[in-house]
């Protein structure tokens, strides 16, 4: 996912995307702002929530797992966008050949 994004009409921004909750929350403090934290985000029973509090603390201590994810993250979107510029180019060249033949 990127910090921004587009999906049909909408733009999706997404700005504390690579920021830990620790430093929003330092950086709040410092400069006494306030903030409102989803009471959902404290429950168990949604699966964000365990994946957050329980599997992200024990692979980032055993496997250096948030460092490795993002830049894995990093090179998907790099690939994605080359995927995409030469489907682009593709069929930029192939539609001007299919309607030159046609004409």
């Amino acid at each position: 996912m990127q910090p921004i994004y587009l999906m049909e009409k909408f733009v999706f921004l997404k700005p504390f995307l690579y920021l830990s909750k620790e430093k929003i929350i330092n950086y709040a403090n410092h400069r006494k702002i306030s903030f409102l934290e989803d009471e959902t985000n404290q429950n168990d029973y949604y699966a964000r929530n365990r994946i957050r509090k329980f599997v992200i603390p024990y692979l980032q201590k055993e496997h250096n797992f948030l460092k490795n994810i993002y830049k894995f993250h990093i090179q998907l979107t790099e690939i994605y966008q080359l995927v995409k510029e030469q489907t682009n180019l593709f069929l930029k060249y192939h539609y001007h050949q299919q309607g030159a033949k046609e004409a």
